[in-house]
């Protein structure tokens, strides 16, 4: 599978949370998670749910158009994304 991305969803505005759309980037391993996040210039800290088998980063638009354009991910539904969170436990 790889690592994959859902859809920009809105977001609820949260204190320090400046965007207004995000979405979720999800990779078979944690290894692989965490060097696409490096890859893309995001802070390990700010990985979410670490070490469950819905770990994942929040990416901004931005973010999320890099991991498509340089092929560190791939588009999938949001039904797809539980389905690949779901296979992971």
């Amino acid at each position: 599978m790889g690592c994959v991305v859902d859809p920009l969803q809105t977001t609820e505005r949260r204190i320090g949370w400046q965007f207004k759309t995000a979405c979720h980037l999800v990779c078979d391993t944690h290894d692989e998670l965490m060097a696409v996040a490096r890859e893309l210039g995001m802070n390990p800290y700010w990985i979410q749910k670490e070490g469950r088998p819905d770990e994942h980063f929040d990416l901004v638009e931005r973010k999320r158009t890099m991991a498509l354009s340089l092929s560190l991910a791939r588009e999938v539904s949001p039904r797809e994304l539980v389905r690949i969170i779901r296979r992971k436990r």
